[in-house]
């Protein structure tokens, strides 16, 4: 019975996705993808495309 319970244990460990955070700059916590891409396309541009 250990053994199954350890094996099921394992098996839900490893289908388990990671998360992906990001912080925005009011340090809030950011998980949905399109969130984050534009987070990120706002910093780039912030940092590389201005004069």
């Amino acid at each position: 019975m250990k053994d199954a319970y350890s094996t099921l244990k394992n098996l839900r460990k490893s289908s388990q996705q990671n998360a992906s955070f990001i912080a925005n700059a009011d340090r809030t916590l950011l998980a949905d993808i399109a969130a984050i891409l534009s987070q990120i396309n706002a910093y780039t541009a912030a940092r590389y495309l201005t004069t």
